[in-house]
């Protein structure tokens, strides 16, 4: 019997250990598992303000993810009440939610549009098939120098010891040798038209209009540049030919004036790609629905209207067909000959100076023949990148006679590059504005669907503390959510 009794006490100790550890084990998996189903509970509550708050707009046209933290012109506090109420939902009474709050975000903006640039290179990789930047290189052979340097030198070698000081004191055009010098021969010095007498009146007028189609038309709309992505993020620097072609010096600084872009067009090949396939251009209309109907052109440019952009644009264009030109005509030995003896009738009564005038006058036909060129881009043709005989349009006077040049001229998919090729080259020249003012475009037509919509409210990811408590528990949680 007594043993009976040590046995029974025994098993009833025994039993009750076991229910003690059956307690505090059950009350560890509880806890335990109510602490994974409050950070799950989180997790889907951070999903679904994502979802909520991401721009559908700008995914399905742009192919960017973005969550507008400002939606409803609440920020981050309604973001807080809504991931309450989430929870609130999914938990049930045994929790309570004791504090929410949002806790640092990655903006599109942030480290220089690092997200932006990220994004671009995803639909670059699973997205993009048409390897325009690729064609772009192999047709101008990366060559954003076209004047040598050995061409440069035999220049300077040819007028050494010239000096400029006269060369606004030649003769007036149509004047002539014997109203000055009676004792020689009638026609011996009569001078010829100086046709960069022409191309400073059609300057004077405005390339940009004077070569503008009639039917062209532009966005009235104008853009509040501070309020844009890209406010206080640099601007473009002026990048245009002086035409009066009356200095040599400045004539060399001008040659490779667009310089510098072939790098940009390897290293940041996918982005120009990406503009060009998602912004609409002057001569390619993708989107009717648009704040500005000339879009890669303010993201080369960033002036607040079209007009202004276009201006811009076109000058830059005219700078690389400057140089390009300006090359060729270097090569072609019977145009040289013509400008020689332009340059020789010119200076009839200064002759030292034919030397320099005859480079100032081929500065001047590469500049006429780079107005041509840009009056067929914005026709919609295309242009070769180098020149030869069969493709030059123009002859030196020809700058009032742009009408009657033959556009199809060297107009081929192997050889030309077209208007928007000219773009993404000028992109190169400043990827880093470039970057911000893509933003600003996208921006400018959200806001046309969500007025508020603003990008330095926009973030591609956000993090969230929460403190849950669940009978005399407490969770401090933390859980983070994007792209």
């Amino acid at each position: 019997m007594k043993n009976r009794g040590y046995m029974t006490i025994f098993v009833s100790l025994l039993l009750a250990a076991l229910v003690v550890i059956y307690l505090v084990i059950f009350r560890i998996v509880d806890i335990a598992s109510a602490r994974s189903k409050s950070g799950i509970a989180l997790s889907t509550a951070c999903s679904s303000v994502k979802a909520d708050r991401t721009s559908a707009y700008i995914f399905d046209r742009y192919h960017i993810l973005l969550i507008d933290m400002n939606r409803g012109d609440d920020g981050e506090d309604g973001i807080s009440r809504d991931i309450r109420e989430s929870l609130e939902e999914n938990l049930g009474s045994e929790y309570s939610i004791n504090s929410v709050s949002v806790c640092g975000r990655t903006g599109i903006l942030d480290d220089d549009c690092e997200a932006f640039k990220e994004q671009i290179r995803d639909y670059f990789l699973y997205g993009v098939t048409e390897f325009v930047v690729d064609d772009l290189v192999k047709k101008t052979d990366g060559n954003d120098e076209p004047v040598s340097q050995e061409s440069i030198d035999a220049m300077d070698a040819e007028v050494d010891g010239v000096s400029e000081e006269n060369v606004e004191s030649l003769p007036a055009e149509n004047s002539s040798a014997s109203e000055t010098k009676p004792d020689v021969k009638p026609d011996a010095g009569k001078t010829k038209k100086d046709p960069r007498k022409e191309v400073r009146k059609v300057k004077k007028r405005g390339v940009a209009f004077y070569i503008l189609p009639e039917d062209s038309e532009f966005s009235e709309n104008v853009v509040n540049s501070g309020e844009m992505p890209s406010y206080g993020h640099g601007g473009w620097f002026d990048m245009e030919i002086d035409t009066d072609f009356d200095n040599y010096s400045k004539l060399k600084k001008q040659m490779n004036k667009s310089s510098g872009w072939s790098e940009s067009l390897v290293t940041g090949g996918e982005s120009i790609a990406y503009a060009n396939r998602m912004f609409n251009s002057f001569t390619d209309e993708k989107y009717d629905d648009t704040y500005l109907k000339l879009e890669m052109e303010y993201i080369i440019a960033g002036k607040p209207t079209d007009a202004e952009n276009y201006k811009k644009v076109i000058n830059q264009i005219i700078v690389i067909r400057f140089g390009c030109n300006f090359a060729y005509l270097l090569t072609d030995a019977s145009k040289m000959a013509e400008l020689d003896t332009l340059a020789l009738s010119l200076t009839f009564f200064i002759p030292v100076l034919q030397p320099l005038v005859k480079y100032l006058l081929t500065g001047c036909w590469a500049y006429v023949e780079a107005v041509a060129d840009a009056y067929c881009l914005v026709r919609g043709h295309k242009i070769p990148y180098l020149k030869n005989a069969a493709n030059w349009k123009t002859s030196i006077d020809g700058i009032t006679k742009l009408a009657e040049i033959d556009m199809t001229s060297g107009d081929s998919d192997e050889e030309g590059l077209d208007y928007n090729d000219y773009l993404m080259i000028l992109m190169g020249l400043n990827m880093k504005t470039a970057y911000y003012r893509m933003l600003d475009v996208i921006q400018l037509n959200a806001s046309q669907e969500s007025p508020d919509f603003r990008m330095k409210n926009a973030a591609v990811a956000f993090g969230v503390d929460a403190e849950i408590g669940y009978r005399e528990k407490t969770f401090d949680l933390h859980a983070e959510d994007g792209y």
